[in-house]
């Protein structure tokens, strides 16, 4: 009994070390962090596959991948067959991760991480891939910028668009762009849809446009070379105020698009300035405080007045004092600028106050325009 009773005293610290290692949790050892490919040419899709083996003397699961940006997608392989997340791997084990760079609609420098989460020693492994992106389509400039316009006006704007990839290429459709689909994930926030299939939906809705011609909009393109085209573009509707914006996708021959942005802010072309309303801020009890509309006239075919107004959803209307009046413009004999003046009178009690003018003018398609006033008097 005694020589058993010292048997097992010294077969314990063996167990409990053994027990101690088993439960240690092993390490994700990736044969390489890093993929830079360099210059590349845009519209490829660059695939790496990064490495690994599962060292140390327990067994890791890995819960999850998460890519920084999503032109970056990602894919776990063991023996062959996809991963499932949260399966167990044995020490010994080996695997890559591929990962796949789209470059689709991207120029320059482009870099993301991918995190490999887990619950081996380190939890986390970050990933780099990354390249230098060079465009299949120049366009100068890259962008159609109307700026402000005035409503009733049809503002021009030109774009070149060529390629150093190829030698001559075609338009052959141009439209909206698509909206993308969403990638559907599961309860637990995980994709359900596996990196080739995600990489086949961005693609098509990358070529994707929608139905119906943008609408506000006209075209006119001419071909000056081979691989080299000029677009002119028109803002026809100009009636709707407020902002006009539209991305426009080109299709090509080369079973690749390019996109234009079109961007303008239009101007009523009968408005008021500041567009939106007056602000008196904050007022010092018993201080009178004047602030004023100017009426806009776009409209060069007349001259337009200020043929009446009315205040309304104000409580504090008597202590207002409501006015319209012109000045002449000196370098242009005949015409008056109009104005409509308000003034908080002395009176006004503390406390914010809020109201809406409608300004009558004797213009036949716009004669009214809403401007909203505020203040706070303190």
């Amino acid at each position: 009994m005694h020589s058993m009773s010292i048997l097992l005293r010294a077969a314990v610290p063996a167990l409990l070390a053994a027990c101690a290692a088993a439960q240690t949790p092993g390490v994700l050892q990736f044969s390489d962090l890093k993929k830079d490919f360099g210059s590349v040419v845009e519209g490829e899709d660059l695939r790496h596959d990064y490495a690994f083996e599962v060292t140390g003397t327990g067994p890791i699961k890995i819960s999850n991948i998460h890519a920084s940006c999503g032109c970056t997608l990602g894919k776990i392989m063991v023996n062959g067959n996809p991963y499932t997340f949260n399966e167990p791997l044995q020490p010994g084990t080996k695997g890559v991760l591929q990962a796949w760079l789209r470059t689709r609609g991207y120029r320059g420098v482009k870099a993301s991480t991918i995190d490999v989460f887990n619950d081996g020693q380190q939890g986390k492994v970050q990933l780099t891939i990354s390249a230098n992106i060079q465009q299949f389509f120049q366009i100068t400039p890259p962008y159609v910028n109307f700026g402000m316009v005035s409503g009733g006006s049809n503002p021009t704007q030109e774009i070149s668009v060529w390629s150093t990839q190829v030698p001559s290429f075609s338009i052959t459709k141009w439209g909206e762009a698509g909206l993308p689909r969403a990638i559907p994930k599961g309860e637990d926030g995980v994709i359900q849809m596996s990196a080739e299939e995600q990489a086949k939906i961005l693609a098509e809705d990358e070529m994707s446009l929608l139905p119906d011609l943008p609408k506000g909009i006209e075209l006119a393109i001419k071909q000056e070379a081979p691989n080299r085209y000029k677009m002119v573009f028109t803002l026809v509707d100009t009636k709707a105020e407020g902002v006009f914006a539209k991305r426009l996708r080109f299709l090509t021959d080369k079973n690749r698009a390019f996109d234009c942005t079109c961007h303008a802010v239009v101007q009523p072309l009968i408005g008021l300035d500041p567009a939106t309303h007056l602000a008196f801020g904050v007022i010092q009890r018993e201080t009178s405080v004047t602030q004023q509309f100017r009426l806009v006239n776009g409209d060069a075919t007349r001259n337009v007045k200020i043929t009446g107004f009315k205040v309304e959803g104000c409580d504090q209307i008597e202590h207002l004092t409501v006015s319209a009046y012109s000045e002449a413009v000196p370098e242009k004999p005949g015409v008056e600028q109009w104005y409509l003046r308000i003034i908080v009178l002395e009176t006004m009690p503390p406390g914010a106050f809020r109201g809406q003018v409608k300004i009558q003018t004797d213009h036949p398609q716009f004669p009214e325009r809403i401007g909203y006033f505020t203040g706070y008097v303190r």
